[in-house]
């Protein structure tokens, strides 16, 4: 079973929905939590309202809390089977609830100060702090995907260059995917977006989407 967990300030919620989409259009299962509940191949298993009465707790705190009980609901192939997990800002105490070898692809979005003034948080570099976990918990081999215009998420990226991870970055500028290399990331795969199209280079193959 992959594990994929998507955090950020901004657009979880819409990216774990967009990857839900896609995965099920590839006849892959999937089991989505995001801030309203848990949705076994897009139909709903659980509510935010059982989970608070449940846990005390937003689904995206902990998320991961939730695939045994959708694999058993589901009666789901765990080998065709795909987890996306929207993580909150508390997954930093409280986990992401995925295995100890830790997540196959991370996905971190931006950092805005939304966060500020709540639970000692006073900067949006404590914000960043409690979500590196989708890049410090990426498993060995797997996937880093980030936004390479958000300056924090960049420069988390930059500080954790010799982690071996895929390293997968977003940008709508493709200097800054070029400053990347020149600062020593290393990479094969990247994203350009523009208002036209949409530009997507997997190991030189590209991919070009209007």
């Amino acid at each position: 079973m992959k594990y994929i967990v998507v955090t950020g300030t901004k657009g979880k919620t819409t990216i774990t929905n967009i990857i839900d989409y896609l995965l099920r259009n590839f006849h892959i299962n999937t089991i989505r939590v995001d801030s309203n509940g848990s949705y076994i191949n897009n139909i709903q298993d659980t509510t935010y309202e059982q989970s608070i009465k449940v846990y005390g707790k937003a689904p995206n705190v902990r998320p991961g809390r939730y695939i045994y009980g959708a694999l058993k609901n589901g009666n789901l192939d765990k080998k065709n089977t795909v987890a996306i997990l929207e993580a909150g800002i508390a997954c930093m105490v409280w986990g992401t609830g995925v295995p100890k070898s830790g997540h196959d692809i991370g996905i971190f979005t931006n950092v805005y100060s939304d966060h500020i003034d709540y639970k000692k948080i006073i900067s949006k570099e404590d914000i960043l702090k409690r979500k590196s976990f989708s890049l410090l918990e990426t498993k060995k081999g797997g996937y880093f995907i980030f936004n390479a215009d958000d300056n924090l998420v960049r420069n988390l990226a930059l500080r954790n260059k010799s982690r071996i991870v895929n390293f997968i970055p977003i940008s709508k500028n493709k200097e800054m995917i070029n400053e990347l290399h020149k600062k020593g990331l290393k990479f094969d795969s990247f994203c350009e977006i523009s208002d036209k199209e949409i530009i997507i280079n997997y190991k030189n193959k590209l991919l070009k989407v209007k």
